[in-house]
């Protein structure tokens, strides 16, 4: 089992293909290929925490459940500022987790070790975080 993290995806969001120079020529071109990547990548009994805003506009017709099942592996969301139509839609099932304080602390333990690693993650900056090096 692998465990993924991805961040501020924007799907369905013209402006940021421009904004970010992504190499596509619409959303939907995008979201085929996001699509391909992912499931190429991620193994269904991988887990993906996905660390805010999955999305940002929501196309006529968009369909949150199905476009999350289309998606493999186990999928934590950490809410981030875009996420409040994905968290109306009721598809809380197709997640694993839904994470909704300001940050996350995810315990790995690797395979080939005995001592966990601390993974801290949050969508919004931290200007001061209480366990950085001083």
């Amino acid at each position: 089992m692998a465990i993924y993290y991805i961040a501020d995806m924007h799907l369905f969001h013209d402006n940021a293909i421009k904004f970010d120079n992504r190499p596509f020529d619409s959303f939907a071109d995008e979201f085929e290929k996001m699509v391909m990547l992912w499931n190429n990548t991620v193994k269904d009994t991988d887990e993906v925490k996905i660390v805010g805003d999955m999305f940002c506009s929501e196309p006529l017709g968009l369909d949150y459940r199905k476009i999350l099942n289309s998606l493999n592996g186990k999928k934590t969301l950490i809410v981030g500022n875009h996420d409040d139509k994905l968290l109306q839609a009721g598809v809380e099932d197709c997640f694993k987790a839904i994470v909704t304080s300001e940050y996350f602390t995810d315990i790995i333990y690797k395979e080939d070790g005995p001592i966990p690693v601390e993974v801290h993650v949050s969508h919004f900056p931290y200007l001061v975080w209480n366990k950085g090096k001083k």
